[in-house]
């Protein structure tokens, strides 16, 4: 399994899903991180079984429950993860972390 390195912007990100959902429902929070643990474990197990995004050098993982999506990129023998990107919002505001890594 390679580590998963997750971007600042998106460990935020996450948190702010977690408590929108949990404000918004009793437990959907905690559904929200189990649902991101789980796809991040996955992201680590077996990286290249997600697709590239528009063919540049991320990938996406879409989230089953919720309409969201994790980015990352692979280097140095690690999966990093620039962003965690709500699906219904504007798309693409992640793209200059690419560079970050």
């Amino acid at each position: 399994m390679k580590p998963v390195i997750l971007h600042p912007e998106a460990e935020t990100e996450i948190e702010d899903a977690a408590d929108f959902y949990e404000s918004r429902r009793t437990g959907y929070g905690e559904r929200f991180r189990a649902e991101i643990e789980a796809a991040l474990t996955q992201i680590g197990n077996v990286p290249t079984m997600f697709a590239l995004h528009k063919g540049g050098p991320a990938r996406r993982r879409l989230l089953n429950r919720f309409p969201f999506a994790v980015y990352f990129i692979e280097r140095d023998a690690a999966a990093h993860v620039i962003a965690v990107v709500n699906q219904r919002r504007k798309p693409g505001y992640w793209l200059d972390r690419l560079n970050d890594v």
